[in-house]
């Protein structure tokens, strides 16, 4: 009978060395799992505000740096005075980063301010932000040189 009882408390023993094993793995498992589904998140986030970015810096160049035909390319837009004096444009995204009017509650904003520190020199910086913690996903400053060529005459 000594003998029953001694192979129960050593497969007891080992029972419970094999469930604190598995509960180590999982929770490491799922830890990597959480890791890996913030990463993915900051991609998308990033790839989108590359994207927003790039298509502000595109309507810079194709309006010549013209404030208010930017504006007019992006109706969901708002206009208002940036920290420097300049004026500045104002985009908001939902989750799924589409287009929503203007909005406290924005997951995502976009701001745009093309500013002239130089003469026939126009930047326009453009920041993507997440809103909750006013963080910077992408951040863009494309410049624009606005002289006209001299013509030969």
């Amino acid at each position: 009978m000594n003998r029953t009882s001694s192979r129960t408390g050593l497969f007891l023993m080992e029972l419970i060395l094999a469930v604190l094993f598995f509960s180590l793995a999982g929770a490491v498992c799922v830890r990597l799992f959480v890791n890996s589904h913030l990463i993915s998140q900051k991609s998308v986030e990033l790839n989108h505000g590359v994207l927003w970015s790039q298509n502000v810096a595109e309507s810079f160049y194709a309006c010549e740096g013209d404030f208010a035909k930017m504006v007019s390319l992006f109706p969901e837009s708002e206009v208002d005075a940036a920290e420097s004096g300049n004026k500045q444009l104002t985009l908001c995204f939902d989750e799924d980063f589409s287009p929503i009017a203007v909005a406290g509650n924005a997951p995502y904003r976009l701001t745009a301010s093309v500013d002239s520190e130089q003469e026939h020199l126009l930047t326009c910086r453009i920041v993507m932000r997440r809103t909750a913690d006013n963080s910077v996903i992408y951040e863009l400053c494309p410049t624009l040189f606005t002289a006209k060529e001299a013509s030969n005459d």
